[in-house]
């Protein structure tokens, strides 16, 4: 797909980015931007309150799918500039005139890394909507979410953990030793644990060798796993089962994620709190 949206890195929040050219001029987008019966044919939710900047606006999922959410209209600028908050998000609509039409540059600004393949998928079927509201793909199907969500997870990542999951768990600095290998560890009652692990940088532990079987499966980026003489290359969707007793060093791409399987007191060398 050549019009996927793109996302950066933006401080302490991330942008995903669309471009879509149309052959109608600003005034005829923007009308689709805002006009309640221009909205309901491609936008997620109703849209209730004034157009004017700094007015309060209710986002209504009509179906009842999710809970109403609350945002602010912080710029109006016809026919060129519209920018709203989406519950924590920022919605920003920015068009242009050009030769043929007009340029539309969409952005939405939000904090959550891990939700971003999903948002993604979301807002390019609402653009792709948008686009046959505007005549421009009438004969066109609507792309499978699912078919999106895998495209954005190759091109953009899965990126970090949810905040909750980050939350909820025993901070441990140092996976399996390995500087910069954070994870956040789940007990079970028989004592087993599950390591959601990540990558901050590149980076190689010391040996370590478990009394017991280890499980790694790697879901993002990848690492190198040296067991004995042999090492083995695991790429998201690898699964390995490291053997009992067996001493593996683990060397790992900034960026990567893997879950750990451990029994207690195993592979969790490193600073925890």
């Amino acid at each position: 797909m050549s019009d996927l949206g793109t996302l950066r890195h933006d401080g302490e929040r991330y942008v995903l980015r669309y471009e879509r050219r149309y052959r109608h001029p600003p005034e005829k987008v923007w009308r689709a931007l805002v006009e309640p019966e221009e909205l309901r044919h491609w936008f997620p939710t109703r849209i209730d309150g004034e157009r004017r900047a700094g007015a309060r606006l209710s986002f209504v999922f009509e179906g009842g799918e999710a809970p109403t959410l609350g945002g602010e209209l912080r710029v109006f600028e016809p026919p060129h500039t519209l920018e709203y908050t989406w519950d924590d998000e920022v919605l920003r609509w920015e068009l242009s005139a050009t030769d043929e039409g007009s340029l539309l540059v969409f952005t939405t600004t939000f904090e959550a890394r891990a939700k971003a393949p999903r948002d993604a998928a979301g807002w390019h079927l609402c653009l792709q909507g948008l686009a046959r509201r505007l005549d421009l793909a009438q004969n066109q199907a609507p792309t499978p979410w699912v078919a999106l969500y895998e495209a954005y997870t190759r091109t953009i990542g899965l990126g970090d953990f949810p905040t909750f999951l980050k939350a909820a768990g025993r901070h441990i600095d140092a996976v399996l030793a390995v500087p910069g290998l954070e994870g956040y560890a789940f007990e079970g009652a028989d004592g087993a644990r599950m390591i959601a692990c990540r990558a901050a940088r590149d980076g190689e532990g010391s040996e370590q060798t478990s009394p017991e079987e280890t499980y790694l499966v790697v879901l993002e980026g990848a690492c190198t796993l040296s067991l004995a003489s042999h090492a083995f290359s695991l790429r998201p969707g690898v699964e390995f089962v490291v053997p009992a007793s067996s001493p593996v060093r683990l060397r790992v791409q900034a960026g990567t994620r893997l879950l750990y399987a451990a029994t207690a007191g195993d592979a969790t060398q490193g600073h925890s709190r």
